[in-house]
């Protein structure tokens, strides 16, 4: 026998015995009253309407007795409708905590698809990352005028010798992030999360060719944006930097993470390439 049928007989023990205790009193006045008051089957009709009034008591008790029996049983039902909805609510809560888990994996699955289709093509252009920063710095030196119209004209140029590749890559890595910034199923905590999964994904050069994008790119407002508000650039090796450093300063310093100023620190002027690397 469950503790649930225990609950539910325990609880009619009263019901009984409130039973049990008016009929014994109903029986115990019959008694008392052929007892001691003379009555007989042979009395007089006046004799019998007034014994029969003597019950009035007794039919009080009664009702009394079926009032208090109704309120017991709306106390019972109740409190079964009370223990019914705490169990309907642990069963919403279940089945939200179930929707949240569904929500996330299905985030995840998403993510980590839409970040192997990203992996595969870069695998395919690793090297050309590092050639393309080469001829970044090959570029600047051959320009003439301020440091920043030569870095600028020189991001330009290679820009144009590379579109295929960079427009490509630029679109992809966007889309990731805004897909991490726009979901709903995440908490914001989550969504720095997964944005530093994505970040560590990313290797030296595509971060230097990175920084330069949403310096002189006229169309990396949003994802200049987006990385700013999940440090894209934290592992932006400064030494890769071209020219004075200044273009560090250019953009928010959110964008390279907490770590900011111990990378600053260790930033080492001399070892900044001012012109083609051999």
């Amino acid at each position: 026998m469950s503790d649930e049928d225990s609950e539910v007989k325990v609880s009619w023990l009263p019901i009984i015995g409130l039973f049990l205790c008016v009929t014994s009193l109903w029986f115990g006045s019959q008694y008392l009253y052929l007892l001691f008051d003379g009555y007989s089957l042979t009395s007089s009709d006046s004799a019998k309407g007034e014994f029969g009034d003597r019950f009035g008591a007794i039919n009080a008790l009664f009702s009394g007795l079926a009032f208090a029996g109704l309120i017991y049983a709306i106390f019972l039902q109740r409190k079964e409708l009370e223990e019914t909805r705490k169990e309907l609510k642990g069963q919403k809560d279940a089945l939200n905590l179930q929707n949240k888990t569904f929500l996330r994996q299905s985030f995840e699955n998403t993510l980590f698809n839409m970040l192997t289709l990203h992996s595969n093509f870069i695998r395919s252009w690793e090297a050309t990352f590092k050639k393309m920063y080469t001829d970044y710095v090959w570029f600047f030196d051959k320009e003439t005028g301020s440091e920043q119209a030569r870095l600028a004209e020189a991001y330009s140029k290679m820009y144009k010798e590379r579109q295929a590749i960079l427009s490509q890559y630029f679109r992809s890595l966007y889309r990731i992030f805004l897909f991490i910034h726009e979901s709903k199923e995440i908490t914001d905590d989550q969504k720095h999360f997964y944005s530093k999964i994505v970040r560590s994904q990313l290797a030296n050069y595509e971060l230097i060719i990175l920084f330069y994008n949403f310096l002189y790119s006229p169309h990396a407002g949003n994802f200049t944006k987006l990385a700013t508000d999940y440090a894209l650039l934290n592992n932006l090796n400064p030494e890769l930097v071209v020219g004075s450093g200044d273009d560090i300063q250019r953009l928010d310093v959110k964008i390279y993470g907490k770590e900011y100023p111990v990378k600053l620190q260790a930033y080492d002027t001399a070892s900044r390439p001012s012109q083609s690397p051999s």
